[in-house]
């Protein structure tokens, strides 16, 4: 018998295993419109359905305290997911240092809130007034932080010969190491505050000795309102060198 031919035959597994990850299609998050931080305080944004852990942190949820531009991502095979938002700084304004102030011998208060949309009620508008009259004074400010109103009493008095001087040395050499340098005989309440308005110290019936929280205060310009309990109840307010 003749031979036609022969056939080689291989057999090949052409199996192989696969690994299938199901993906989650997430419903795209729109961080705020316009939001405000102010200070001391802090805005929290976060995307709070995307938990993905990325270098040990999750990346969904930030703090901040700082205006400008901030923006997310979060792309994978299912999701290209994107915002940006603009965050803008507004202030919370200063207070009147007391309700009530007499002046001896000081012909004016200088007086500012730090925010220019200031309504005062004499009608002018600024963060800065001058006062020089014996009277109830007020103002109101609307801003994204909120609405805010304070008032003030002043009184100008003339000179009833008790002085003040503006400046001391708290370095110990026993001279003029607190303030006032003034011998009080009478009870009297001191409080003092930076040129921020940030209070210092108060006490009564106790000298400043130019500290504050334990530590020596930075060398600067401070405000100190000085009542003294006169038969007329005197307040002094100035500024301390």
């Amino acid at each position: 018998m003749e031979s036609i031919g022969s056939a080689l035959f291989l057999l090949v597994d052409l199996t192989d295993p696969i690994q299938i990850r199901m993906l989650n299609v997430y419903e795209k998050t729109y961080l705020p419109n316009e939001p405000f931080v102010y200070e001391g305080i802090n805005i929290n944004l976060s995307i709070s359905i995307i938990d993905e852990l990325r270098n040990n942190q999750f990346l969904n949820n930030i703090d901040i305290n700082k205006p400008g531009t901030y923006w997310y991502v979060f792309e994978d095979n299912c999701n290209n997911l994107k915002d940006t938002i603009e965050v803008y700084y507004d202030s919370i304004p200063n207070g009147f240092p007391s309700d009530n102030l007499v002046f001896c011998g000081q012909d004016a208060l200088n007086f500012s809130t730090g925010d220019s949309r200031t309504k005062w009620s004499n009608g002018s508008i600024g963060s800065v007034i001058n006062l020089n009259k014996s009277g109830i004074y007020s103002y109101k400010i609307s801003n994204n932080c909120g609405i805010f109103t304070d008032s003030i009493t002043l009184e100008f008095i003339e000179e009833n010969g008790f002085f003040v001087p503006n400046d001391f040395s708290p370095n110990g050499d026993q001279v003029n190491d607190a303030f006032p340098r003034t011998q009080i005989t009478e009870d009297f309440g001191l409080e003092i505050h930076d040129h921020l308005g940030s209070q210092l110290f108060k006490s009564n019936n106790t000298h400043w000795k130019g500290t504050f929280k334990s530590q020596d205060a930075l060398i600067g310009l401070f405000v100190y309102i000085l009542k003294i309990n006169f038969k007329s109840g005197v307040h002094f307010m100035g500024m301390l060198i």
